[in-house]
């Protein structure tokens, strides 16, 4: 019933759930009360055309795919496809992939951080 390979989607999926909740986080401590609903449409939206969510990341340039790298959706989408086309679970394999979804966590840490740090000068201002 279980796959290796249904584990490490899950494994991925919940990484890029935590990633996003954090990426929520800062969102909130930098939106005001007015922009919040335009900025929280617009970020994800953005995010999976950037990210090839939306658009397969083969169509995408090499412009857009090298902005694409500072987008944890782009990394998502990669550790899927990759997880998708594999026959064999080894070292050699899933190491890249294992580093991709150590770049998620680092994104997941980074929001998280901002915007711990921003949620503590905003109270300290007021």
């Amino acid at each position: 019933m279980f796959s290796f390979s249904g584990v490490l989607h899950g494994i991925n999926s919940l990484i890029f759930t935590i990633t996003c909740l954090c990426l929520s986080f800062l969102i909130s401590n930098i939106s005001t009360k007015n922009s919040i609903v335009p900025i929280s449409n617009l970020v994800p939206v953005g995010c999976c055309f950037l990210g090839g969510a939306f658009v397969p990341q083969q169509l995408l340039s090499e412009t857009v795919k090298s902005t694409a790298i500072f987008n944890p959706v782009y990394w998502f989408v990669n550790v899927n496809e990759k997880l998708n086309s594999l026959s064999l679970f080894n070292m050699d394999t899933l190491t890249p992939i294992l580093f991709e979804m150590l770049i998620m966590i680092a994104f997941a840490i980074a929001f998280l951080g901002i915007g711990l740090v921003i949620m503590k000068q905003r109270r300290t201002k007021y």
